[in-house]
């Protein structure tokens, strides 16, 4: 039974500790639920995307395919397949969706090696907002929310990025979900190659997310210690890959990711605080892994990377935000009751918050 899988298992743990946490079960556009879904769309050689020529779009990896890549939504028994996937654990305590890939599709064709009309990419892209405007009608009915990502780094929401390479204009997608995941939030497809701010990219996600809140969608944040990208480097069996920095400068040790992970904390919740409204949330790791800094494990230190003593700042009173974020040039800022926030798209080591005297200890 679905409320016996692991996923559910897992969240019904967390809800007994906290039965107000949400908690959104991840599912990919591409190919369904983590697992199984994949298992299905192979097993289902009529569903797989293929170019106006029947060639089958596949995963490459090393430039080898690797099984399709994709289900094609224009098929209404794949649309009606993945909203009823991603709707078994309704009573398994799950309150949502985090959607993955559900940015317009014709952003990332192979249109390379592979041969689509503009019409028919028009034709899929709406077929995959068709998907999920059934998904998010479903789970609204329960008070569910429908989060999508990428929709930030692609340009999709904000401006200016590739609005003029899109084929539907940068609202569009809020027709069709309650809410966003920018995963890329001051780090990787925010960042050049030296570690700085893009500053086009980063301004169009802080304005992306400042509107949405302000239209009432919930908007997810992921934050990270430093100017995190890729490659992922190996740091233990325990903790598995993080994320690494420019020239290769990251810690490397557990010891190490725990203390820039307190040091650096300002760097990506300064950001945040721009943008931090009630439906907007906020979370800081290294990746996903709960030992990649989600969680604390004083009984085995070495297993984990998050600060033993997590995150005073956390617990500090911020007190009401006085007005929204106000720009000046590259330089933002945003004052609270109990703190001043500053960040400078130029400068991305120069972000900060400075807290009123009584709150900063």
């Amino acid at each position: 039974p679905p409320d016996q899988w692991p996923e559910a298992v897992a969240m019904q743990q967390l809800k007994k500790r906290n039965p107000n946490m949400k908690t959104l079960l991840y599912e990919a556009t591409q190919f369904g639920p983590l697992g199984w879904g994949s298992m299905e769309l192979n097993s289902k050689p009529e569903w797989w995307l293929k170019d106006d020529n029947g060639k089958v779009y596949y995963r490459m990896i090393d430039g080898k395919p690797h099984g399709p890549n994709s289900f094609d939504w224009r098929i209404p028994e794949v649309r009606d397949w993945w909203v009823n996937q991603s709707f078994i654990f309704e009573e398994a305590t799950f309150d949502g969706l985090l959607v993955d890939g559900a940015s317009a599709a014709s952003l990332h064709l192979d249109h390379v090696n592979h041969t689509m009309s503009v019409e028919h990419q028009k034709d899929l892209d709406l077929a995959k907002m068709y998907m999920l405007g059934n998904a998010s009608a479903r789970w609204s009915t329960h008070n569910g929310v429908v989060a999508g990502n990428p929709l930030f780094e692609y340009g999709e929401i904000g401006s200016p990025s590739q609005a003029a390479q899109q084929l539907f204009p940068l609202e569009y997608h809020w027709g069709y979900m309650t809410g966003a995941l920018d995963e890329m939030y001051a780090g990787f497809g925010t960042l050049n190659k030296d570690g700085s701010f893009n500053i086009t990219k980063m301004a169009a996600s802080i304005e992306g997310i400042m509107n949405m809140s302000r239209q009432g969608h919930t908007v997810l944040v992921r934050g990270y210690p430093g100017p995190c990208s890729t490659p992922f480097q190996s740091v233990s069996s325990d903790i598995g890959s993080t994320p690494t920095w420019p020239d290769n400068s990251q810690p490397t040790t557990v010891q190490g990711l725990k203390s820039a992970s307190t040091e650096l904390l300002d760097l990506a919740l300064a950001p945040f605080l721009l943008v931090a409204e009630p439906n907007v949330w906020f979370s800081y790791a290294w990746f996903y892994g709960f030992n990649t800094g989600w969680v604390t494990c004083p009984s085995a230190p070495e297993t984990c990377i998050a600060p033993d003593n997590w995150y005073p700042e956390f617990d500090r009173p911020l007190g009401k935000p006085l007005g929204p974020a106000v720009r000046n040039g590259t330089v933002y800022t945003r004052q609270f009751e109990h703190a001043s926030v500053y960040v400078d798209l130029k400068d991305r080591t120069a972000s900060k918050i400075t807290w009123n005297k009584k709150h900063r200890d």
